[in-house]
């Protein structure tokens, strides 16, 4: 409501300083309304000092450039498969995705309130083809051993330039981005914001609640530990 976009603002414009983001929407062969709800979404955020880069190999045809400009957004760009993003901050999202509106000063908050910082991820819900939201997925506080087997990260990951630098291009999955990128980071260089601040369309169908498993093989310590 408004009295609370009100309050965001407030606390938005007293934050001692403003880390920069850029996102990242690959759209080649996604369904233009769901690129544009997602460039929607980005152009509603209470907080201001970001860039949505609309990354593709192929020059955007006439319909989706028209939409674009609709949004009359001078942030929202169209750019090449592999820009070198301009923020302080990565965040790649998938068509479709809805980031809410307080989404990105939270982040930005919990940026500066953790100044080791180095990769911040948050909670989220889904969105039915009834265009009702449902099951929110509210995750674990950060756990490596979880996230060697599987990619509960998800929507609304943001990384420091550096660890996107050096991963993002040789990570074959997000799931691979994520293991690399936290791969030598610290208990506090991983932050959780346990709330739910952005949405993925889904099937409806249940797949969602099956993500990908990678089984995970962790050699025993020599020597070997005694069991009874």
């Amino acid at each position: 409501d408004d009295i609370a976009r009100s309050k965001i603002d407030v606390l938005a414009a007293d934050l001692p300083h403003r880390p920069p983001f850029t996102l990242l929407l690959p759209i080649d062969g996604a369904n233009p309304d769901l690129i544009a709800a997602t460039a929607v979404s980005m152009a509603a955020q209470r907080y201001q000092e970001w860039a949505l880069c609309l990354t593709s190999a192929h020059s955007p045809d006439a319909a989706l450039t028209d939409a674009v400009a609709s949004i009359a957004d001078a942030r929202v760009k169209f750019t090449s498969s592999f820009p070198t993003p301009p923020g302080d901050w990565i965040i790649r999202l998938a068509p479709g995705d809805l980031v809410h509106e307080p989404a990105l000063f939270a982040v930005a908050n919990a940026i500066i309130q953790n100044p080791s910082a180095a990769v911040v991820y948050t909670d989220h819900d889904h969105l039915g083809p009834d265009g009702r939201f449902f099951d929110p997925h509210m995750k674990p506080d950060w756990n490596p051993d979880l996230l060697s087997g599987i990619e509960y990260f998800s929507v609304l990951t943001a990384y420091r330039a550096d660890l996107w630098d050096a991963h993002a291009r040789v990570a074959d999955t997000e799931h691979d981005l994520a293991r690399r990128a936290t791969a030598r980071l610290k208990e506090d260089q991983v932050v959780h914001l346990p709330y739910v601040l952005a949405t993925r369309p889904v099937a409806g169908d249940g797949t969602h609640l099956i993500p990908p498993i990678v089984k995970v093989d962790h050699p025993l310590s020599d020597p070997r530990p005694r069991v009874s």
